[in-house]
């Protein structure tokens, strides 16, 4: 302060602040290093008071946490900004400064950060970026306020000479350097000492020596998670607002989440393990916030996140469920998931309502809106004093008929590995009395029949998965006829079938597909699958496709798909995630194309008089260009329905629960048509014979 006020204009005054120059707790006003690096939150900055009116020029290289004091607040710049005193000592060449805060330059490189109202990290092609006193941002540096150089890869960016150094210091280490080998244990590498003791990570794991940093991240981690309990999952609760945690930020997140953040008496936290996932959906809703965090490998943050909620949503691969539904069962909080209740899931029921919880499976589309629907029938029909002898239940997601006009007749939402490989699961179905089953590995495919259902498409459905386990779920022993199916166009099932059988959905890893592989183009790759001379060309891999009985439908398929051409394969280690990338670069839903869902049950219905009636209920369901698809509408809003209807009370199990009980199906079906759903009802009538 001094020398700022009475040094030399003419000369430039520096000094270094410390944290015991500026940070002071908030009780006691001490400062105590080993008790700050324990808990910062309870310490105050007086950098603000003491130091920024002073400077001319801030360089900030201090390391920041969330929860630590910042070096300058938002609501400090207009201050900082303002006009000063008038200088007396002011002389030609050295004229008032409109303010005294001319520049700050972030080593650190934390937007939000110890800098709190810098927004991002500048570029070295635009190193300066202009913060005015509201805090706003402006590319333009003539312009009037703060000069700011956040760049976080300054330090690349260095002289030739030291470069050269460099350079020179590192020469003598890069023998050693060289007989590093990734296939032996660490231990047994003996190089420098100093190229030992400066080796972080080996064989894909720290070193001991800085195994420290990975106690660092989880509890800075653990802190983190512990600052958004306090700071706005607790107020929350004080508010009587709900709490809902969301896992997993894909393809069904938006709507469910944009459904649950409608409520303002509801907030949301959303989790990802992909960096910047979560936070990019975030930003779009009110009162959501984003965590990264790998639910697989962190227990401890996922334990201390449900804690701090009423309610958890599962949108993860389904093998994850169980690691959620243990949180749940630790932390007696209510879960909600569209997936299969398994029976690994089954196995911890007696967990589930020990707790005291319910466990919402099924809450999606398939599974989730055909049990609604046909329960809802079912009822009506028993109402009627109707048996049911025969249940068909079919359902799909498909591109909208002016988007199927690709060979597969299919495009993709998701990873076509997925989509496949689903066709690996066995099935069983009851057909005439007859129980059918079916083995894996694609032999669902050789089940696939044409089927009616709207005159002007052409479908084939083929089983999917055990229908035979929901006749008691349904209450339908009375059926000789239980079949649950999935929708596809006409052709496909041939298409994938062929897949399985030229080994294309192998999933063994091949070292011609490796990384470090020598390219290869996808004639070449057919040329191994079919066991040909690696040189044969087109032309002779139809003949031998012919030969194997490959329709020439399919093999007109395949021409299109590129898949007999000089196309280089992407060397993705299994034939099954080559072809995967593959199709979804040619054949991914772009935003402005739309998809549909066609579902569809059928009921043979037999009355006292004789009579049999046909029931059909069905559903159609169009997506919106640049909007949610069809899809993740229908899987999410069902999601987030029931998630509400949790909050509010109106699910009356504990233990795993499924949306067919009427107390449950009924209410969520009236909110689901109230958001548009759509589904009618069609009967036939004809004598018994």
């Amino acid at each position: 302060k001094y020398w700022a006020e009475n040094g030399d204009p003419k000369r430039i005054y520096a000094t270094v602040i410390s944290r015991k120059d500026y940070l002071v707790h908030s009780e006691t006003g001490t400062f105590d290093p080993a008790h700050y690096e324990s808990h910062p939150e309870q310490y105050d900055s007086r950098f603000s008071e003491l130091y920024s009116p002073y400077a001319s020029i801030i360089v900030n290289g201090i390391f920041w946490a969330v929860n630590a004091p910042r070096l300058v607040r938002k609501e400090d710049l207009s201050r900082l900004l303002s006009p000063p005193v008038p200088q007396p000592n002011t002389q030609p060449g050295c004229p008032a400064l409109p303010h005294r805060l001319i520049a700050v330059c972030d080593i650190s490189a934390d937007p939000h950060g110890s800098i709190e109202f810098t927004d991002i990290c500048t570029t070295i092609d635009q190193p300066f970026a202009i913060y005015d006193s509201e805090g706003n941002r402006h590319d333009n540096i003539a312009g009037e306020g703060v000069v700011v150089c956040s760049v976080d890869n300054m330090p690349a960016q260095i002289p030739t000479e030291a470069t050269e150094y460099f350079g020179s210091l590192l020469l003598p280490f890069i023998p050693d350097l060289m007989t590093s080998d990734a296939n032996q244990p660490f231990s047994q590498w003996q190089p420098n000492p100093v190229i030992r003791n400066a080796t972080i990570i080996s064989n894909g794991k720290l070193t001991k020596d800085y195994e420290y940093i990975h106690l660092l991240r989880q509890k800075q981690g653990l802190d983190n998670l512990k600052r958004h309990v306090q700071t706005r999952l607790i107020p929350a609760k004080a508010a009587r607002k709900h709490r809902v945690l969301v896992l997993g930020a894909g393809y069904v997140a938006p709507p469910c989440v944009d459904c649950l953040t409608r409520d303002q008496d509801t907030v949301v936290t959303l989790v990802s393990a992909v960096k910047g996932e979560a936070e990019v959906l975030a930003k779009r809703f009110p009162e959501c916030v984003a965590f990264t965090l790998d639910v697989a490998n962190q227990q401890a943050e996922l334990d201390e996140l449900v804690k701090g909620h009423d309610v958890v949503v599962s949108l993860l691969p389904w093998t994850m469920h169980g690691k959620v539904v243990e949180a749940c069962v630790r932390g007696k909080k209510h879960m909600v998931t569209t997936s299969y209740l398994t029976e690994d899931l089954r196995a911890m029921q007696h967990l589930v309502q020990d707790a005291g919880i319910s466990v919402v499976m099924e809450a999606g589309l398939d599974p989730g809106i055909d049990h609604m629907l046909a329960m809802e029938a079912i009822d009506r029909i028993r109402e009627s004093e109707g048996r049911i002898v025969s249940f068909r239940s079919v359902c799909g997601g498909l591109p909208a008929p002016e988007y199927s006009n690709n060979p597969i007749k299919y495009r993709f939402s998701w990873s076509p590995k997925g989509v496949f490989l689903a066709a690996n699961s066995p099935a069983r179905y009851m057909d005439q009395g007859n129980v059918i089953e079916v083995g894996g590995e694609g032999a669902v495919l050789d089940h696939s029949t044409p089927v009616d259902i709207f005159p002007g498409l052409r479908l084939e459905q083929f089983p999917n998965r055990d229908s035979t386990k929901y006749i008691e779920e349904y209450n339908l022993t009375s059926c000789h006829t239980f079949f649950r199916g999935t929708l596809r166009y006409s052709g496909y099932a041939e298409i994938v079938r062929t897949f399985f059988r030229l080994g294309l959905l192998s999933t063994e890893v091949k070292d011609y597909l490796r990384e470090d592989s020598a390219s290869l183009h996808w004639r070449e790759l057919m040329c191994k699958m079919l066991e040909a001379n690696i040189s044969t060309p087109e032309k002779g891999l139809l003949a031998i496709l012919e030969k194997r009985g490959i329709k020439p439908e399919v093999q007109q398929a395949m021409l299109q798909m590129g898949l007999l051409s000089e196309e280089v394969v992407p060397p993705l280690n299994t034939p099954a995630d080559a072809l995967s990338s593959t199709l979804a670069q040619k054949y991914t839903f772009k935003s402005d194309e739309r998809d549909f869902i066609v579902m569809r049950h059928t009921f043979e219905v037999e009355r006292p008089n004789n009579q049999l009636d046909t029931v059909k209920v069905s559903m159609v369901q169009y997506g919106e260009p640049h909007s949610y698809s069809a899809m993740s509408k229908w899987v999410g809003l069902p999601c987030a329905h029931a998630t509400k209807m949790i909050l509010k009370g109106e699910v009356e199990k504990t233990g795993f629960v499924r949306p067919v009980e009427r107390y449950f199906y009924e209410p969520l079906l009236k909110r689901l048509r109230d958001e548009q759903l759509t589904d009618y009802t069609e009967v036939t009538t004809e004598l018994k014979r």
